[in-house]
């Protein structure tokens, strides 16, 4: 509406100054005003013309001050992060915050609680927790130490929770400096957490993404919950960062022997058994492209821009990582010191 009303300003004050000109003109094309005459009544009409077109335009300032304003508010509006917890089977739920995801866990004598993703998040979740089951979350693991995932871990800790992670995550945590409680509980390879006659069990694949990522598997809902290293139809982020090969897709064949049929994955869509499969066998096929043009005297360059992997284009960031991707194989396979 505002923008409305800052239109009909501009017209009438473009009508205003239209109208001003025809009587300051004395049909010649000059002004009427003399140099040496003063004020006359075409003069006058000039003046008031002039204050017209003053007031019309401090008019038409406020107006677009209104609305950038309300502009502002829309973007904030807009930039409100989208979160919700939703069921995927049985007593496990996926809570998504923004393009991250983690898992709560229901059992009889309490919730256990995968990623808290970051103090906002876990404040919400907390929230929303209490309203829908009105029972205390008893743990919650980090599934790596990243910040955008393991940040806001206090929120549950200073309530209670016992804080899980593999072994290696607490060095990890504390040199990276991650905003969120430090684990009170470590592993090195399996951990089985029973609470309330319910399983989870977190289990460590080797290195992939990171060296302390863990998985967690929820056999009565034949689900796994994996983060970054694993994802359905979706290619790795950006450039491998911190990825370790052969150990990558070695960790993803450990998780495809496990007996499940829902992949929840940290970022993106839910999928299947199959999805995992898949997403090992892209990272294979990456590696095995990027191997083949350096021995074909490929550059790096000539590789970002040559490389295409059809059977994959139809992945979510396909055109815009895949470039990435190569570069970050070619640092891990061919000049990891680089």
């Amino acid at each position: 509406m505002c923008f409305s009303t800052c239109r009909i300003f501009l017209d009438q004050t473009l009508f205003r100054r239209q109208s001003q000109r025809k009587h300051c003109s004395n049909g010649t094309g000059h002004s009427a005003v003399s140099r040496n005459t003063g004020c006359n009544h075409a003069g006058a009409a000039c003046v008031k013309g002039a204050n017209m077109s003053r007031i019309w335009g401090r008019m038409l300032a406020i107006c677009l001050l209104l609305g950038s304003t309300v502009l502002a508010h829309h973007a904030a509006f807009a930039a409100e992060p989208k979160r919700e917890l939703v069921k995927v089977k049985g007593n496990l739920y996926r809570f998504i915050n923004n393009h991250h995801a983690s898992v709560v866990y229901d059992t009889k004598d309490g919730l256990i609680v995968g990623d808290p993703i970051n103090r906002e998040a876990a404040l919400w979740l907390q929230a929303e927790l209490q309203s829908r089951f009105s029972k205390p979350v008893r743990y919650m693991f980090y599934s790596h130490h990243h910040a955008d995932h393991a940040s806001g871990g206090e929120v549950f800790a200073e309530a209670g929770a016992q804080v899980i992670a593999h072994k290696n995550a607490l060095a990890n945590l504390k040199t990276k400096s991650v905003p969120t409680a430090l684990p009170t509980i470590l592993f090195d390879d399996t951990l089985t957490i029973s609470l309330g006659e319910s399983e989870v069990v977190l289990k460590y694949l080797g290195k992939n993404h990171t060296d302390d990522m863990i998985i967690a598997h929820f056999p009565a809902e034949e689900a796994v919950f994996a983060v970054d290293f694993v994802s359905v139809e979706r290619l790795p982020y950006r450039n491998l960062q911190g990825g370790s090969f052969p150990d990558w897709y070695l960790s993803i064949d450990r998780l495809t022997k496990l007996p499940f049929t829902y992949l929840v994955p940290g970022h993106g869509k839910v999928g299947i058994h199959f999805d995992a499969i898949e997403h090992g066998h892209y990272l294979r096929e990456l590696e095995n492209r990027v191997k083949r043009a350096k021995k074909a005297g490929l550059t790096l360059e000539e590789m970002r821009n040559n490389i295409k992997l059809p059977r994959y284009q139809h992945w979510q960031n396909y055109d815009e990582w895949l470039p990435q991707n190569i570069m970050g194989m070619y640092r891990a396979v061919i000049d990891p010191d680089s």
